[in-house]
């Protein structure tokens, strides 16, 4: 893939993220924290295949991209190791939703999509960082 459409797809891709965090910032207000833990992990995605881009990988699963990032930007430790506990906490989430288990509390919700700004804003200064443009 070109330079020019790598840094419009991170770029395209981060406006997602942007958007889907958003979102799921209505549901927590909305009362609805499943569903904005639900786009807080979207976003997250997001943001992970934003960064992955720049690096000409496009992973079409989520749990791939998951692990590409992972393996490229958290075990070398070229992004904040604060990021894998979020990973960690947000794939440990999922499993429990497919286990059916209790929901999550307005607390932890609210803590979830909090530290989910830090890791979109974090992603983004990465972009910049790497001088590909960001419109968001």
């Amino acid at each position: 893939m070109e330079e020019m459409q790598r840094d419009a797809l991170s770029n395209s891709l981060m406006q997602q993220a942007s958007k889907v965090l958003s979102e799921a910032r209505r549901h927590l207000k909305d009362g609805a924290y499943t569903q904005a833990a639900d786009r807080g992990w979207d976003s997250m995605v997001l943001a992970m295949r934003s960064v992955l881009a720049l690096d000409d990988i496009t992973e079409q699963e989520d749990l791939k991209a998951v692990e590409a990032f992972r393996q490229m930007y958290l075990k070398s430790e070229a992004m904040p190791s604060e990021w894998a506990s979020l990973l960690d906490q947000m794939l440990q989430w999922k499993d429990r939703e497919k286990e059916g288990q209790q929901p999550l509390s307005k607390e932890q919700a609210g803590r979830m999509i909090s530290r989910l700004q830090g890791f979109l804003q974090g992603a983004v200064d990465y972009l910049v960082q790497r001088n590909a443009p960001y419109w968001g």
